[in-house]
């Protein structure tokens, strides 16, 4: 079953269990989404349009590598275009 499939089928809100399991999946960067994110709290903390700016950026660089990182873990073929990237993703 392909991962399109499987989100129509079992469209459901995830429970507790089933997004904690998500966390035992080894990602293969040694830099996370996470860090991004951190990162941009930081810069929104600064309350002036440089951090807004910064912490644009580094959410928009958590997102990239988030699904970078699930790419490389479901062992899809890479590519360089976000859109393209996120169909990788929808099929």
């Amino acid at each position: 079953m392909r991962l399109k499939e499987f989100l129509i089928n079992y469209n459901q809100p995830l429970d507790c269990y089933e997004r904690m399991s998500f966390t035992d999946l080894e990602f293969p960067f040694e830099i996370h989404a996470q860090h991004f994110l951190d990162i941009a709290e930081e810069d929104l903390l600064t309350n002036d349009l440089r951090g807004n700016i910064n912490a644009l950026t580094n959410a928009k660089r958590a997102i990239d590598c988030q699904v970078e990182a699930v790419i490389e873990v479901l062992s899809l073929k890479k590519a360089r275009q976000f859109p393209v990237k996120l169909e990788k993703l929808m099929k």
